[in-house]
């Protein structure tokens, strides 16, 4: 596993989704130079001393394909999950690894469908491991991620349930994540019930 990943996802979601060669070859230049990977990480608001490295156990992700896809398999062909939703495609995946976005009229291969989600899965572990610095148990930390995964890295950071995780608020940290079951607005009965499932998971520690 490349320890620098998430900096690069970082950066490809502050320039607009796609990292250029060059732009990708400055960015590793400046990671690689001694002394310049912490400076670089707090630059970019990410935890410069990471130390965490926990990983989604084989329960939890079947816990999330579950929620992604209930048949258990991938979606082949892109297409789009409610109204005012991004295309996805595999178990859920809304930009290809290079940053890309998922477009309606894309198709993929099952092995395809499974490298997209290990490269998702690890985006939003490692994202995890950067916030969240309490120690989790297994089944927390396969909530969380499951958590992450459905309403992004973007949301969860403008968010406080991290917030209040760190500060060992649990019961505000679960009473602000399940809060997290609307779009445009509007209550969604499939939000409500997957928050539900992500929060029961996390209690079952």
């Amino acid at each position: 596993m490349n320890k620098d990943t998430h900096i690069y996802d970082r950066l490809r979601e502050m320039l607009g989704g796609r990292l250029s060669v060059a732009q990708f070859n400055a960015a590793k230049t400046l990671i690689d130079a001694e002394g310049s990977r912490a400076a670089f990480r707090i630059a970019l608001g990410l935890n410069p001393d990471q130390s965490n490295d926990q990983r989604t156990s084989a329960k939890g992700r079947k816990f999330l394909i579950g929620l992604e896809v209930p048949d258990g398999k991938p979606d082949l062909v892109a297409f789009m999950p409610t109204k005012n939703d991004r295309p996805t495609i595999g178990y859920g995946t809304t930009f290809k690894p290079d940053g890309t976005p998922i477009k309606m009229g894309d198709k993929i291969t099952v092995d395809t469908a499974e490298q997209y989600f290990a490269h998702d899965l690890q985006k939003f572990e490692d994202y995890i491991n950067e916030v969240v610095t309490i120690e989790l148990t297994q089944n927390q930390f396969d909530a969380l991620v499951a958590f992450v995964y459905n309403i992004g890295m973007t949301a969860f950071r403008k968010g406080s349930v991290d917030d209040k995780l760190n500060a060992r608020d649990f019961d505000g940290a679960l009473a602000t994540w399940a809060q997290y079951n609307k779009q445009a607005g509007k209550v969604l009965e499939g939000l409500k019930n997957r928050r539900a499932k992500e929060i029961a998971l996390f209690k079952s520690a």
